[in-house]
């Protein structure tokens, strides 16, 4: 997830209060959320055309860093699995599989994949287009106010993601606030994109390996957000997504 850049590139921007911390810190002191990344990774080349320039933030299975393309000099969100799982095939799969069903969307609800792959040193990444925005939980950890009029445009356009997504044959499984960016358009105004597709798959198919018993489905989903009649489903539903 994307968000902007701070005045001293040592000091780590936190995707939970919007402030910057220093190197080091593991929690956010404002909301007491882990903090994450490798700040090896920092200045690294991965797949030989992603430098990483700093830490966007970090889930149960890897992080996500602001990098640009050495080349061409575009930015994008590169999300790099953790290296301990990219030997779990299973793991390694559903990772790439998300590249793939995200990839096969083209929606402006979602965020965009551009790229993905294993580096020479085996590192697995998926590049999306990098966003220049805030989450929604961003907005909420600054008690941010909406209109009743925003709060309508931004639910509707959340809406019209999830119909992207689920008119292409698969579900989500991880909506909640960190799986929504804000940008603000010309005129000023925040619009909503979907992003965080880690535990999506297709719909009525489940998994492929074990991780499709249940109870282990859900390891890979976020479980407060998530539904209780499909938490341990092995067989997707796209009403969990509401």
């Amino acid at each position: 997830m994307a968000h902007g850049g701070s005045t001293d590139p040592s000091r780590l921007l936190c995707i939970h209060c919007g402030g910057t911390h220093p190197p080091g810190m593991r929690r956010c002191p404002s909301t007491g959320r882990a903090l994450g990344g490798d700040p090896r990774l920092i200045g690294q080349l991965i797949g030989r055309r992603y430098r990483i320039l700093r830490v966007l933030g970090e889930g149960p299975f890897g992080a996500s860093y602001k990098a640009e393309h050495v080349t061409v000099g575009r930015l994008v969100s590169l999300r790099i699995l953790r290296a301990e799982l990219v030997t779990n095939p299973v793991v390694l799969n559903r990772f790439f599989r998300e590249a793939r069903l995200v990839g096969s969307v083209t929606h402006e609800r979602l965020q965009p994949v551009v790229d993905a792959g294993l580096s020479d040193d085996g590192l697995a990444y998926v590049a999306y287009q990098y966003e220049r925005g805030r989450s929604l939980a961003r907005a909420f950890a600054h008690n941010t106010e909406f209109s009743v009029k925003q709060a309508a445009t931004l639910t509707s356009e959340i809406l019209e993601g999830l119909e992207a997504i689920h008119n292409s044959g698969f579900v989500h499984r991880a909506l909640m606030p960190d799986s929504v960016i804000l940008l603000r358009g010309a005129s000023g105004v925040e619009h909503a994109m979907l992003t965080n597709f880690g535990a999506a798959t297709f719909e009525d198919r489940g998994d492929d390996g074990p991780l499709a018993t249940p109870g282990r489905i859900s390891s890979f989903s976020r479980g407060p957000y998530t539904l209780p009649p499909h938490a341990h489903s092995p067989k997707p539903d796209r009403r969990e997504d509401l």
